[in-house]
Parts: structure tokens; sequence; C-alpha cells
């Protein structure tokens, strides 16, 4: 019978093998592990900003339309001749839409670069996908999650090791290589390249 309490007898760890040269000199950093967590967080975010950009779309097409089906409105209308009723449609119209259009571009494109992130590719598509993705938090919905999200993104993109983890994968470097180069724990253990 084995105790319970016994701390965990680990198997010999299989490096990974495939045809990759890992380069010698890299710097271990727990920051690269950060990379696909960022890449996650920056994807949700454009989830959100998705859902967004289509309550707006949505608002610019059907806001008119129910306005102009409503009885007390098109009474208020008659009542004021001069009221502008087909400006203020019009206002709404581009103002809701164009919103949307930004926030539905903003959206992919931080989708994109958190697919993109999570195979390290794409650094600078990150990091840009970010620094633009603030526009959205002048609408105050996305704010509190799209400053903290850049604020993540640039601590992590920036850090040297970071730097060289993308670098191996615009090379060609599969995602999980590069991790497992990059922990710190392998190299506290002392294993060694493949």
């Amino acid at each position: 019978m084995s105790n319970p309490y016994a701390s965990p007898q680990h198997e010999s760890f299989e490096v990974p093998t495939d045809d990759f040269q890992i380069p010698k000199g890299l710097i271990p950093s727990g920051m690269v592990q950060q990379v696909r967590v960022v890449a996650i967080l920056n994807a949700v975010q454009g989830l959100l900003e998705l859902m967004l950009a289509a309550v707006l779309i949505s608002m610019a097409v059907f806001m008119p339309l129910m306005m102009n089906s409503d009885p007390n409105f098109q009474r208020q209308m008659a009542d004021q001749p001069n009221a502008g009723s087909e400006e203020m449609f019009m206002y709404i119209w581009i103002g809701y839409g164009i919103v949307g259009f930004v926030l539905l571009c903003l959206g992919v494109l931080r989708i994109f670069a958190g697919f993109r992130n999570w195979s390290f590719r794409g650094r600078m598509l990150g990091i840009t996908s970010v620094s633009v993705g603030l526009l959205s938090a002048l609408l105050f919905y996305c704010a509190p999650t799209g400053i903290g999200i850049l604020i993540y993104t640039l601590v992590v993109y920036l850090n040297p090791s970071v730097a060289q983890a993308f670098e191996l994968g615009k090379q060609g470097a599969p995602g999980d290589r590069i991790l497992f180069e990059f922990s710190p724990y392998r190299h506290a253990d002392g294993m060694k390249h493949a």
C-alpha cells in the first residue's frame, strides 16, 4: 500500500523530438509561459468586442425602424413639423453603425492576433492589437479589461526571453517545443537540449 501523502514519483520526462534545432544561449524565463495566457485573454477580449459590435450594429438598423413604428413618436413628430426626424435617424444610423463597424474590426484583429500568438507568431501583431484595441475603451464597456490586457501584454511581450521565443516561432519552431525549451524548471533540473 502506498502512502497517499508522499510526494509524487515522476517518471523520466522525454524531451520533445522534432526536426527543429534550438539554438544555444536561450534565456530561460517563466514569462514565456505567459504568452499563451495573453493570447487567450486577447482573443476573449476580441469576442467581447464582437458582441458589443453586434449590439451597436443592431441598434443602428432597428432603432430607427422601431421609433418610426411607435405611434407616440409619430404624433410628436406631427406636432413639430421642423423636428428633423429623418436627420435624427441618419445620425443614429451613422453613429451606431460606424462605432459598431470599428469594434467589429478591432474584435476580429484581436481574435486573429490571439490565434497567431498562441503558436508564438506575430508578436508585433499582438502588441498592435492590444494598443489599437484600446479604442474600445472609449466606450467604457471594455475599458477595465482592455487597459488591464494592454498592460499585461506589454509586460510580457517586451521581455527579452519572450522576444527570443517569438523569433523561434517565426523560424518555424512548434509552440510546445518553445515552451519546453524556455521552461525555467527544465533548466533548474539540468535537463539538456534534444
